[in-house]
């Protein structure tokens, strides 16, 4: 997940000591989950989490702040929900993330944060519940975080990926040749970014031989089929 938003704006409405325990928290806060990173230690994203709740009991609705504590306890939930797959941290880290979204402006790193947060969470919710709903949000989210990554990104490969999953999971539900050529272009884009050395070609390969077979299956093109061989 995506290095968490800092808290760097001005105090508003808050006492200083009140301004600096909320930055305290998050300090501490966004320490502990790199930790957890390092050593899976469950009971430092637990600590994380109660830092990033009491901070945002501080940074109240209102506060232009707030959206530093939501984006925070979000991250922390999503990684609570990836070890534990706890279906009420999912919807929590979801809500979190759409409140703090609109708040956040593009070119801060808490817009980038939320951005990966929304496609993460969104996407794992679809997972669930097969909703179609948040399989286009998914793939709204995906688009926009890929339009991020400008070519010489060394994740935007993976990001291309990410987005050209969502097409294709969307194209087999609705049906929609657009949305099969746009995954393809996609995953061309992304084998020129991952030359035959790279250790993630053969994901961007093995998509794109499904994509090329389904649009041989609408087409009758032979050349999708033996390029998907």
């Amino acid at each position: 997940m995506a290095e968490q938003a800092e808290a760097t704006s001005s105090s508003s409405t808050l006492t200083d000591d009140q301004y600096d325990e909320a930055c305290d928290l998050i300090g501490e806060g966004v320490n502990w989950i790199a930790r957890f990173r390092e050593n899976k230690d469950a009971s430092l994203l637990e600590k994380a989490i109660a830092n990033f709740r009491d901070s945002l009991r501080i940074w109240t609705k209102g506060h232009p702040d707030r959206p530093i504590p939501l984006t925070n306890l979000s991250n922390g939930l999503w990684h609570r929900f990836e070890v534990e797959g706890k279906m009420e941290d999912l919807e929590e880290a979801l809500a979190y993330a759409e409140e703090a979204f609109p708040m956040h402006h593009p070119g801060e790193l808490g817009y980038y944060a939320t951005l990966q947060l929304l496609r993460s969470t969104m996407g794992a919710r679809f997972e669930y519940t097969n909703n179609m709903e948040d399989l286009r949000k998914t793939l709204e989210y995906s688009r926009a975080f890929h339009q991020l990554h400008t070519h010489d990104d060394p994740n935007r490969s993976a990001t291309l990926v990410v987005t050209s999953n969502c097409l294709l999971a969307s194209f087999k539900r609705k049906g929609d040749l657009e949305e099969l050529e746009e995954c393809i272009q996609l995953l061309q884009e992304s084998l020129q970014l991952r030359p035959p050395n790279h250790p993630f070609r053969s994901e961007s390969l093995h998509t794109l031989a499904q994509a090329l077979h389904l649009r041989f299956e609408q087409s009758g093109n032979q050349k999708d089929i033996e390029n998907a061989t």
